[in-house]
């Protein structure tokens, strides 16, 4: 207690006893996300807990899990008059499928848990690695020649279908580097030189649909990156340029080009296969023979359980059956695309975008390719075709669809509480002032 009549120190104001002075335990960074518990009088940061899956990561799961029981069901249906033939025994494509969308499921569900960052630093290497694969299947004693094209090593291993995964990390990388501006041809040599070099391989192979896909994902990256419409329009007339050259120089894959138009002039050649295809897809009406009765899988049609498939699809489940697959692969393209949409950086836009445009848009140039719509470029349908390699893949990939769905939704709920907060510690300091401000000093008042 203070002697009436006596003045407080020049320059100091009191402090009423209705503000209180909520004392900050240990320094909270603001780089790291941190939830925040308040107490009595304090405020204690905690370490932020690995993200959980969301519901846009788990629909994105549950998609891939039903196109694989659906594909194994298809594939078991289409090719069991096959496997008895050339194995002895009906199951043994279902057994070898199995095999393969149970590692990609585990490759999956680990990629699902792992920062993509992460992943997009082995970019480079990954992409060496699938360069040196994509050499080796050209090699006679390692590369499997079947039909014409060496696109598998000998442990049955498509080095085409390791190297989308690769290039899909390198352009992401490539595109959302802070140095370099998207805006300028210079910057973009890197990343059209390797995609360059990654075409020639594959098309020494030769693979023209999968060439056509890689530059159909690099188009969709370079727009979503803000390239000029001046680059992207000189980068699609010099590769359309290239491709017809190449048509052009066989005369196989001119025929195949353009007999979708005029199959019925070539029955027994180049119109056969798309024949066949249609063949199965009009028998099967609206809701098709029933599940395995197709007849078109008794040798007319080539490659039913692998490319053409979709026409297996249509024969025994009928119209019905096909748009429940189309409904499928749009939900797919919906959900990446919120993925995307909601990243929480550029990194992760890119590489989104990158990933659902090869799943999505390789399985609508199949299923063109087999209704008559699109010439017939040899691309499976993803998921629900036979290959082993195709399914581990295509999971992976999906696996870090999920990691980047489950990180934009985290990023954003992280943002939402540290906004919440900092609201919250402004009105606590806002109501600290007000009583200072509206009963002033207080000088001479005499009160203790």
């Amino acid at each position: 207690m203070r002697q009436a009549g006596a003045r407080p120190a020049a320059g100091r104001r009191r402090m009423p006893e209705s503000a209180k002075v909520i004392p900050l335990r240990g320094a909270v960074r603001a780089s790291e996300p941190a939830l925040y518990s308040r107490g009595r009088g304090e405020v204690r940061a905690k370490r932020a807990r690995p993200a959980r899956l969301n519901g846009l990561s788990l629909l994105i799961g549950g998609l891939a899990l039903t196109l694989c029981l659906f594909g194994l069901l298809m594939i078991y249906s289409a090719s069991s008059s096959l496997s008895s033939l050339q194995y002895g025994n009906g199951l043994q494509f279902l057994w070898r499928q199995t095999l393969c969308m149970a590692v990609g499921m585990v490759f999956m569900v680990g990629l699902a848990r792992i920062d993509y960052r992460r992943l997009m630093e082995l970019a480079p290497l990954l992409m060496g690695a699938a360069m040196l694969l994509l050499i080796l299947v050209l090699i006679p004693p390692l590369g499997i020649m079947a039909n014409g094209s060496r696109r598998f090593l000998r442990p049955g291993l498509q080095p085409s279908e390791m190297a989308k995964l690769a290039f899909i990390l390198f352009a992401a990388q490539q595109l959302s580097r802070r140095d370099r501006d998207m805006r300028k041809a210079a910057d973009l040599l890197p990343i059209l030189g390797v995609a360059a070099l990654t075409g020639l391989l594959i098309m020494l192979e030769p693979d023209l649909g999968t060439t056509g896909i890689f530059m159909l994902v690099l188009l969709a990256m370079m727009v979503v990156a803000g390239c000029r419409w001046s680059h992207l329009i000189t980068l699609t007339s010099l590769s359309g340029t290239a491709a017809a050259l190449l048509v052009y120089m066989e005369p196989y894959r001119f025929q195949r080009l353009f007999s979708f138009l005029h199959p019925w002039d070539d029955p027994q050649g180049s119109g056969f296969q798309l024949i066949q295809s249609l063949l199965a897809l009009g028998s099967g009406g609206m809701g098709g023979f029933n599940l395995g009765m197709s007849r078109q899988k008794f040798m007319y049609l080539p490659n039913a359980h692998n490319d053409f498939i979709f026409s297996i699809i249509g024969e025994e489940l009928g119209f019905l059956g096909t748009m429940f697959v189309v409904s499928l692969f749009v939900a797919l393209l919906f959900a990446g695309t919120k993925a995307a949409r909601e990243a929480p950086d550029r990194a992760g836009r890119l590489l989104a975008v990158g990933i659902t445009v090869l799943l999505t848009g390789q399985a609508f140039v199949n299923m063109g390719a087999v209704s008559g719509v699109l010439p017939i470029t040899g691309v499976t349908l993803p998921l629900i075709s036979y290959g082993g390699t195709s399914a581990v893949i295509f999971l992976s990939l999906l696996g870090i669809l999920m990691n980047i769905a489950v990180q934009g939704k985290a990023s954003a709920t992280g943002r939402k509480a540290r906004g919440g907060e900092n609201e919250d510690s402004d009105m606590r300091r806002r109501h600290r002032r007000s009583p200072l401000s509206s009963a002033g000093p207080r000088r001479g008042t005499g009160v203790a």
